[in-house]
């Protein structure tokens, strides 16, 4: 390894004493570094594996064919039986796997297995790193760590069985630009408790990335890999070598090089930098830049500041999570907790109250000229999870049987209800709540399980989707494609939807439902503003009391337009027959945003019994949005087919309509 400590000294000396400048200081850095690696540097992504940086250890056995590696389906593996291969990385094959005891699978489910590869199971290096995975797995219980069930190890095979989370790697949900504070800081919360929670028992994880953090059905996220976590404390560490640094460039900390004296700060750097991507959308430098430049730059400190990276990051929440970037460790936060703790301050004083920023909002909305209008709707900071006042806890379920079948032909008055709004009238059909079938079993997964809803409120809903007349007369302006009053408003993101409804609220004298953070929108669920329908609401309306595949008819023509009557432009509103309870357009003409974040396994948490006012999941990425378009094709056009797009996706063929509590 040499001397890049004393180099690294001498080198900042100079630095202090004014004889060279930063910039030099991390040239000189550099050029010794790579002299002291002695070849080529290579080049960094964001998808880095775990790089050994001094030393690579070859195998001793000669390596086998990709199809001599890879188990069928069916094979036996110590107790499980592979059901599919699922993940491949250079150390070897992850697979699906269940319990071949089929009461025992029934109850814990299907787990993963991560076996290694047959050139590595008889190294003693890797063999030992991966057998520490499974012991210190095996010593946490922590909600946010992945389980280790058992090892493996029989007929020359080694591997775990894992507990198999079935979603996203963190890195897959960040958009371009980084995620808002108030997704961003929930997830930090609980991978932070996961951090400290394995310092708590004296384990350095030391490859924390957004690769390693993958998110359970309701996004919770999980850290995943222990394949090079070390024991804190004593004389533990099985494989590290002197000089021998292990970990993913762009995440490990500096001092990560000297692999002798790591402890709980390095992954606190990693969880620095793992904030970096996640409220900016990139990292710190060009992605072609190498490996030994970023640990030059890490050293030196000349990192990208958090704010040049998103100008929208105030400056107090950057220098936090710059303090965890510092190359010293004893200058950043002591725990997760407290970093945590930090940002969440840094992000409370940096609200604004909700009224003046949804009135400056709308203000700028209406007089943006067009070329600024993408950048203005699609402020992260202005779709965050929402804050619940609901009059009934949105998760509790009722204590009837959900096998008990529910009404299916709820009666309906029928009463209508006018009001002018500039030339244009809004027409509002009177419907009561109650109980129906959610779901369809026949068609697409998150469609399944079919279940019983109850819904408790009695509504007012409008009987068409917005129209273009309509949107123009609140909000001034009319961003469809195509323009004709009649026809239903597109190109609406879902935060514009939302700001139609509190502009409509106050237009009619109604409390708003929606109050506007500079962090997260909230609803008031006992306003009696205009709002939009929760998933649920919207397919009650659509069934109209039915179980018709689309809304009002099992023939699709005589309801909805769709691609295969009208796939050039949206038509006008209620040219076509109505549902049961006399509402236009629930198939077809444009797609409709709902409340909901979208979660794909939320329908079998309420499977057992009857939900009441469900509102969807606590926080998600995409919005739901229902009902199909005049784009879309036949199959996707069924009253149960779920969609789902980024709160700040606009499309020629998306709106909604709004619905109020009586």
């Amino acid at each position: 390894m040499g001397n890049w400590k004393d180099t690294l000294e001498e080198a900042k000396t100079l630095v202090e004493q004014g004889h060279i400048t930063p910039a030099q200081f991390t040239d000189i850095l550099y050029t010794s570094l790579k002299a002291m690696e002695n070849k080529t540097p290579e080049t960094i992504s964001n998808e880095s594996a775990p790089t050994d940086i001094f030393h690579k250890t070859a195998p001793t056995k000669p390596s086998l064919s990709e199809k001599e590696r890879k188990l069928q389906p069916g094979t036996a593996l110590g107790h499980y039986q592979i059901i599919e291969l699922i993940g491949s990385g250079g150390m070897g094959n992850v697979y699906l796997a269940r319990h071949a005891n089929e009461i025992f699978a029934e109850q814990t489910g299907d787990v993963a297995i991560k076996l290694m590869n047959a050139e590595y199971a008889d190294d003693e290096d890797f063999r030992l790193r991966f057998i520490r995975e499974a012991a210190l797995g095996r010593k946490l219980n922590h909600p946010n760590i992945a389980r280790v069930y058992d090892l493996i190890s029989e007929d020359g095979k080694l591997g775990l069985a894992m507990e198999y989370v079935d979603g996203e790697q963190i890195n897959q949900i960040i958009p371009i630009g980084g995620l808002g504070p108030e997704i961003a800081l929930p997830l930090l919360s609980s991978i932070s408790s996961a951090i400290d929670h394995l310092h708590e028992h004296k384990i350095v994880h030391r490859d924390l990335k957004p690769q390693n953090i993958k998110l359970r059905s309701n996004s919770a996220p999980v850290l995943m890999d222990f394949g090079i976590a070390k024991q804190e404390e004593g004389h533990n560490s099985l494989i590290t070598q002197t000089g021998v640094a292990m970990g993913t460039v762009a995440y490990m900390a500096p001092e990560q090089m000297d692999a002798k004296n790591i402890d709980g700060a390095a992954d606190r750097y990693a969880l620095g930098m793992v904030t970096y991507f996640m409220l900016s959308g990139r990292l710190p430098w060009k992605k072609d830049t190498s490996n030994m430049r970023v640990m030059a730059m890490k050293f030196s400190g000349e990192i990208e500041t958090l704010q040049q990276a998103n100008s929208d990051i105030n400056r107090g929440t950057s220098d936090i999570v710059m303090k965890m970037l510092s190359a010293e460790p004893t200058n950043r936060y002591e725990t997760g907790r407290d970093f945590i703790e930090a940002l969440t301050n840094s992000f409370k004083r940096d609200n604004q109250s909700s009224a003046a920023l949804a009135t400056q909002f709308l203000q700028s909305f209406q007089q943006s000229s067009k070329s600024n209008r993408s950048n203005l709707i699609s402020d992260p900071n202005l779709y965050r999870p929402p804050q619940k006042k609901h009059k009934t806890d949105p998760h509790k379920i009722s204590t009837h049987s959900a096998q008990q079948k529910p009404p299916i032909a709820i009666e309906q008055s029928g009463e209508l209800n006018r009001q002018t709004v500039g030339e244009s009238e809004i027409i509002e059909a009177l419907l009561v709540g109650g109980r129906f079938w959610m779901g369809n079993n026949d068609h697409g997964r998150d469609e399944k399980p079919r279940h019983v809803v109850e819904l408790t409120n009695s509504y007012w809903v409008m009987t068409t989707p917005v129209t273009q007349q309509q949107y123009q007369a609140i909000i001034g302006e009319n961003p469809s494609s195509h323009k004709e009053d009649n026809h239903p408003v597109g190109n609406i993101t879902w935060i514009e939807a939302l700001l139609f409804c509190n502009a409509l609220s106050v237009r009619c004298n109604l409390k708003p439902v929606y109050t506007f953070n500079v962090n997260r929108v909230e609803a008031n669920w006992e306003a009696k503003g205009y709002r939009l329908p929760t998933e649920a609401e919207w397919e009650f309306f659509a069934k109209a009391g039915t179980e018709l595949k689309y809304a009002g008819s099992d023939d699709i023509d005589l309801v909805g337009w769709y691609d295969n009557n009208r796939s050039e432009t949206t038509s006008p509103v209620s040219q076509l027959k109505p549902n049961a309870w006399g509402l236009f357009d629930m198939t077809g003409n444009v797609w409709e945003w709902c409340w909901d974040w979208y979660d794909s396994k939320i329908y079998p948490t309420r499977s057992n019994s009857v939900a009441l006012d469900p509102i969807g999941a606590d926080f998600g990425v995409k919005r739901v949005y229902r009902g199909c378009s005049c784009r879309t094709k036949e199959r996707r056009a069924r009253v149960t087919y779920r969609n789902k797009k980024e709160p700040d996706f606009r499309g020629p063929y998306v709106g909604f309509r709004v619905i109020r509590v009586v």
